[in-house]
């Protein structure tokens, strides 16, 4: 089983250290939301999970990072868990607006979001 390490869980997101090279972080940047870079939206609620987008981004997923992902965590391709990877190039904090802020420190992290099974499919947990 490979180690990982999870420097942060905010409700379904889970951040998973990743070791990606400079040449994989010049990817295209997910959209940002009013200044803020979202890690994932509540589809019920339209809360989020979020930071501050002048001190962090997010990629979107590319064949070659999830590939990587993959290997390092050790899973399946056919999990397909992988939602992004966040890049944290100063000192920030995971805001959403029902669960307590959780700092984070600059590094590359692997964005997942929690999975459920319902009768027939897996699918992203919905809050």
């Amino acid at each position: 089983m490979k180690k990982i390490e999870i420097p942060a869980e905010q409700g379904d997101v889970t951040l998973i250290k990743a070791k990606v090279s400079q040449s994989l972080l010049k990817g295209k940047h997910r959209k940002v939301e009013g200044g803020r870079a979202v890690l994932a939206h509540g589809e019920v609620t339209g809360h989020h999970h979020s930071l501050d987008s002048r001190k962090a981004y997010i990629l979107d997923v590319t064949p070659e990072l999830r590939a990587l992902f993959n290997a390092q965590v050790g899973i399946p391709a056919q999990a397909n868990i992988l939602d992004g990877v966040l890049v944290v190039e100063k000192p920030d904090v995971i805001q959403h607006q029902e669960h307590n802020p959780i700092e984070i420190e600059p590094g590359v992290h692997w964005i997942v979001i929690e999975q459920e099974y319902t009768p027939g499919r897996i699918q992203r947990t919905v809050d």
